[in-house]
């Protein structure tokens, strides 16, 4: 019975919780990762952003995160609502300019992947969607391509489950991974060395082992006198 109790309080807090995040997200931000074809970061990039409808965002800018060397950020706050997209040109010394299309959702912590080239450097763009069965927008899924040398290129997908990588010509075994949902595997994808490649993917949900009948609780049975939040959460039970 203790642990009846240790989970029905458990689950009365993480309803709380969540209620407590739907109505509040306080803040919330765009972030960049800016790396090179070795995965090794960009320090010296400038951002240009060039709203594609109308300009939302007052004049805000991208500026250097805390954390990862490389990373760039935004910061907005919740009263903050941007419903347009933007094009940004990223821009870095030794390498050709890079342009990205980027949102940035109410209330939700974003990560973009930026991969900047050297002039002159063959790659061609891969680009697709990730959704599942549930979602038709599966954001954060990590997409990687591993070639010939075993070196791993990975990027995310972005809020509408978007994903794009250049890559160079060749062969690439594919894998896409997502929380609560089974990973794809594809042996073999080529990258053609003219034009563009695109990888669409569906992921099946995780399926979940059903809840023990020890561990079920019946919405409808009375609580027994003496029961608290507080005193389930430190262990002290009432007796039966």
């Amino acid at each position: 019975m203790k642990i009846f109790y240790f989970v029905f309080a458990l689950a009365l807090v993480a309803g709380l919780c969540a209620t407590t995040r739907a109505q509040v997200c306080g803040g919330f931000y765009v972030k960049l990762s800016i790396h090179d074809e070795d995965s090794r970061p960009v320090k010296t990039s400038s951002i240009a952003i060039v709203p594609l409808v109308k300009d939302e965002l007052n004049g805000k800018k991208f500026e250097v995160a805390d954390g990862p060397s490389g990373t760039a950020e935004m910061k907005l706050l919740e009263g903050q609502v941007i419903l347009e997209k933007y094009k940004l040109v990223i821009s870095a010394p030794g390498f050709a300019d890079t342009e990205k299309i980027v949102q940035f959702p109410h209330c939700k912590r974003i990560w973009y992947d930026v991969l900047m080239l050297r002039p002159g450097v063959k790659r061609t763009r891969v680009s697709g969607q990730v959704t599942s069965e549930n979602e038709p927008q599966l954001y954060g899924s990590h997409v990687i391509f591993t070639g010939a040398d075993k070196v791993e290129r990975a990027t995310e997908s972005d809020f509408e489950g978007n994903y794009e990588i250049k890559l160079i010509p060749g062969e690439y075994a594919v894998t896409v991974k997502a929380t609560n949902h089974d990973p794809y595997q594809l042996d073999r994808f080529i990258v053609p060395s003219d034009g563009e490649a695109q990888l669409d993917v569906r992921l099946q949900t995780t399926e979940v082992s059903s809840v023990p009948s020890f561990l079920q609780i019946d919405p409808a049975a009375p609580l027994p006198a003496g029961f608290s939040l507080l005193s389930a959460l430190r262990g002290d039970l009432p007796r039966r």
